[in-house]
Parts: C-alpha cells; structure tokens; sequence
C-alpha cells in the first residue's frame, strides 16, 4: 500500500497498481453468490434495476435478471419490458408473454408480434392489427408482401390511408412503385397525387417507356415533363431539349436553363428564365433570381421575389427571407417570414435566416421563429441552447413537443450520463430519448466489455484510487 496526502498527514491509500490488477483479474473470476442477488433484487435504487438485470443476465443469472426486469417493466419501462420478453421467450413461457402484451406491455408486445411474424402466424397478426396494435399492423403487411399477397397488404394500407394515415398512402406508393403497378399509379397522379406523379414518372424511364413519358409530358404533366427534361440531358440529347423548350415546355427552358449556368453560359441561361418568366412562369422567375443573386445581382434578384410575394407564390417567400438576411437585412428577412409565416412553407424553408440569428446569437428572434414554426430556426435554437447549458428551456420547449429541443436535451443528457431522465423520457414516448439511451447503453456496454469488469461490482467496491482529502472504499 502506498500512502496519500501532504508531507506528514496521510489522508488514505491507494493499493500498489500490480494488486489492483490482480484483484480485477480474481474478482472477475469469482461468481457473485446467490444472496448477493436476492439483496440486490429486493433492496436497490430503481435507478440502478435496469444496470442490474443487464449484469445478472450478463452473469447467467436469468432467474434474477428477469426479477429486475420484471420490477422495471412493471413501472413502465418499454426497454426492460423487451428484455423480459426476451427471458420468457428463451423459456417458452408464450403465454405469459402474451398476457403481459394483452395488460399494456408495449415492450412485451413488441417481442411478442415480432415471435408472430417469425412464425408467420399471420392469423393473430391480423386480429392484432384489426384491434389497433400499430406493430401488428406492420408486421402483417410486411409478411403479406413477403409471401406475395400484394392485394391483400394493399387493401390493409388502403384501409389506414383512407383513415387518414399518411404514412400508408406512402407505403401504398412504394409498393405500388415496387410492382411495377403503372395503372394504379397513373390513376394516382390523374387524381393529383404528386408523388405518385413522380414515381410513375421514375418508374417510366427505369423500363425506357420514353414515348408515354412524352405523351404524359405533352399532354400537361409537369412531373412527367421534368423527368423527361433530366432524361434528355443523360441522354446527351441536348437539341431536343431545345425544341422543347422553343415550343413552351417550360420544365425543358427550366433544365436547359441550369444546364447552361453550369456550363458557364450564364447570360443565355438568364435569357431563357427572363423569357420563361416574362411569359408568367412563376418557378422560372425564382429560380431566375437565384442564378441572379448567385451572381451578385442581389438587388435585380428582390425586385423579382417581392411581386411574386404580393402574388402569394409559394417560392417567393422564403427565397426573398433568406437573401435578404444573408445580406445585411435580417430585420427584412423576419419581416417578411413573420407577415405570410406559413406561405409556401417559408417558415420551414427559413435556414439562412435562423443561421444568420445563430451566427449573431440572437436568441430571442430565433425563439420567435421557433415558436412560429420554423423548423430551422428551432433546431438552430436547441445548438445554441444546449452549447449555453440552457437545461432547463430546453426540457420546458421539450415538453412542448419541439422535435429539435427534445433531440438536444436528450443528447445533453446522454453525454451526461443522467440515464435515469433519458429512460423516464424514453418510456414516456420520446422516441429521440430512445435512441440515445440505446447509444449511450450500447458505450456503457463496450467501456465495459473494454474493461473485462462487471456492472454488479458497484455493490461490491474493490479498492480504487482516491485522491486528495477523500477517504479510501474498503
């Protein structure tokens, strides 16, 4: 042993370095016995179970891993609710996983539809889904595809999309973009969805059906006649793409336009997007004063956006934000954000104006912003936040449901290492918390691994370094 303190006062001792090795190497050797565990089961801090079911199940000690988990599963915890479905799974006790799925138990329910659909039990997958379990519903779509029953997984999607599920008619898209389904997908893009546009547009140049795309393109679909431009440029067919654009395919003189600018010819690009944009094309007038403020024409570029703001172009707005606050006028850019807030997405298309205030630290106008609905600005107000240690605004605009301040608490509480609020917020829904308490076990675990020790061994101190005035742990 070798002394610690000031020259004659001796404040503790640290073990020599070769028996502090040795001890670690001994211990990690030694099981902990079984009354050790029935203490720990019964007197812990429920902070501590979820660190201690992960060590008795990384000693083999099932039947006290699955009381700690049980204990945290039991008060909510979606993770631990999962690992002891695991443990019954492994033991074949279905049954009661299926009962604790049936009483609320996401994190059991979540084994349970997964055990399901691995044994293709497509039967209760389906009287799960009918009875609202999202997993379930999932799950059954997945192995309905799987096996080739594509009218029966569409008709489940239909049935959400219809119920208002976005997130189905997605789904319903790609699947139908899967499938090469060009019917449906025609029918889709006629009835306005512009999604479905695009990808039949896609779907049309993947298998070379060039004439119906230029049938689609002819005969006013834009979507059509902006992939069939992007496809003559890959094509080299530039002098096609000049017919079209002489003869009014605006999607054509929009390409040709870009193509031109980045091939240097930036006066004959401006001179098909003035023309485009004389003729009343609003997209090409935008897009004529980004090549313009691009090339320092800050000044030509406003006088275009501002009429098309007047006009209520959806384009204009952020456009007009943006530039203004990238050069000089902030006070203008907020303005113009603040007076039509949700015009042509303008909030949420605001980042050279929330990076201008981030830049300057204007904490009070991105606040402003954020609470308006610009996504931009709430993100630049979580960084900013969080690098100034802001804790506490950051939960409040957290718990108001703000997606970026969630994100930055949650990771300020992971670097942390305040685990117990992360798995509180986790538990409660926070899919963000999720994931970064995911992360920060998954460190937890390898700094563990790294180190060849046991997590139990918090209750079992060996000796360790100490330093200055604090007492030796026996």
């Amino acid at each position: 042993m070798r002394p610690t303190g000031t020259m004659g006062r001796t404040t503790g001792y640290l073990v020599a370095d070769y028996l502090h090795q040795q001890a670690n190497r001994a211990r990690r050797a030694v099981p902990v016995p079984e009354a050790v565990w029935k203490a720990i089961v019964d007197h812990h801090h429920p902070r501590d179970t979820q660190r201690l079911a992960e060590s008795a199940q990384t000693w083999g000690e099932h039947r006290f891993a699955e009381a700690l988990y049980r204990q945290a599963a039991d008060r909510g915890d979606i993770y631990a609710g999962m690992q002891l479905g695991k443990l019954l799974l492994a033991a074949g006790r279905i049954e009661e996983l299926r009962t604790r799925a049936d009483a609320g138990d996401l994190g059991a329910n979540s084994e349970l539809v997964n055990l399901l659909a691995r044994e293709g039990n497509l039967a209760e997958l389906r009287a799960r889904s009918h009875a609202g379990d999202p997993v379930a519903a999932r799950l059954l779509v997945a192995q309905l595809l799987q096996r080739g029953r594509v009218e029966e997984a569409l008709s489940h999607l239909q049935r959400w999309a219809d119920a208002g599920d976005e997130t189905a008619a997605r789904y319903i898209r790609k699947v139908l973009t899967e499938q090469d389904r060009f019917q449906e997908l025609s029918t889709l893009a006629d009835d306005g969805d512009v999604n479905a546009a695009f990808a039949l547009a896609e779907l049309l140049v993947k298998y070379c059906r060039i004439e119906e795309l230029r049938t689609r393109a002819d005969s006013g679909d834009r979507y059509a006649a902006h992939t069939l431009a992007k496809f003559l440029v890959q094509q080299g067919e530039v002098g096609e793409l000049r017919t079209r654009a002489d003869t009014g395919d605006s999607e054509a003189g929009s390409v040709l336009a870009g193509l031109l600018a980045g091939q240097g010819d930036v006066d004959e690009a401006l001179a098909i997007l003035s023309g485009l944009a004389d003729a009343g094309d609003q997209e090409a007038a935008c897009q004529l004063a980004d090549l313009l403020a691009e090339h320092g024409e800050v000044g030509k570029a406003t006088a275009i956006l501002r009429p098309l703001t007047d006009t209520g172009f959806h384009g204009a707005w952020h456009r007009l934000a943006n530039l203004l606050a990238e050069h000089g006028d902030v006070e203008g850019g907020m303005a113009v954000l603040l007076a039509q807030p949700h015009a042509g997405g303008a909030l949420a298309n605001a980042s050279g104006v929330a990076d201008v205030l981030a830049r300057e630290g204007r904490l009070d106008d991105l606040r402003t912003l954020a609470d308006a609905g610009s996504l931009p600005a709430a993100e630049r107000l979580g960084n900013l936040l969080a690098q100034l240690g802001h804790v506490e605004e950051l939960r409040a605009r957290a718990d108001r449901g703000g997606s970026p301040a969630a994100w930055q608490l949650n990771a300020l509480l992971a670097r942390s290492g305040l685990l117990d609020e992360l798995r509180a917020r986790a538990n409660a829904g926070d899919s963000a918390a999720a994931w970064h308490l995911d992360s920060a076990l998954a460190r937890q675990n390898q700094a563990v691994e790294d180190d060849a020790s046991d997590q139990v061994t918090a209750f079992l101190p060996p000796w360790r370094k100490i330093d200055g005035d604090h007492s030796p742990h026996a």
